[in-house]
């Protein structure tokens, strides 16, 4: 009887182990951090707060200085054309600098997110948009391989966003609940 204790004490330290062990993967590889401004953001454009935190991890890592080799700037990895264009459309200052701030950044990545989740009938097109670009995902659209209905990716024609969507989904799964 006392090895079946000894076995069962030593398979729930094993147990308490690994899920610690899982807890601290799961945080490095999905870390929480610019809470607060996610959730404003998500508040004043609608878009859903893991989907903001999904996109952020995804493209930047969680790193407000990130620069892509294509000039990509911040934490949601805004093109300055891009934030200008939304900055303009939305009665907004722009400054490239300002692209490196957290609640900026953000904030104008959101006002993105929600152009794009309006402008195309499902969000996983939109985020694809995010990736490659609106009027490239609305040509594979109208590319009957690509889309059967003109309004649903059946194809994803680029490595690069395919695996773009498939990294953001599977981190919006494990935001949920938590914006």
């Amino acid at each position: 009887m006392r090895k079946v204790f000894i076995a069962l004490g030593t398979l729930a330290i094993v147990a308490v182990v690994v899920a610690l062990a899982t807890s601290v993967a799961l945080s490095c590889l999905y870390p929480i951090k610019f809470k607060d401004e996610i959730i404003s953001a998500s508040a004043k454009t609608g878009v859903d707060g893991a989907l903001i935190a999904a996109i952020i991890n995804v493209e930047s890592g969680y790193n407000e200085n990130a620069v892509s080799s294509k000039g990509a700037v911040g934490l949601m990895q805004l093109m300055p054309s891009t934030a200008q264009w939304i900055c303009q459309k939305n009665g907004w200052e722009y400054s490239e600098e300002g692209l490196k701030n957290a609640q900026t950044n953000i904030n104008i990545g959101s006002q993105y997110i929600k152009f794009l989740l309006q402008s195309f009938s499902r969000q996983d097109e939109a985020i694809c948009a995010y990736n490659a670009g609106p009027n490239r995902v609305k040509a594979w659209l109208a590319d009957k391989s690509l889309s059967s209905d003109g309004k649903t990716l059946d194809i994803v024609p680029y490595n690069e966003t395919k695996q773009y969507l498939d990294k953001v989904n599977t981190n919006l799964l494990h935001y949920r609940g938590k914006y």
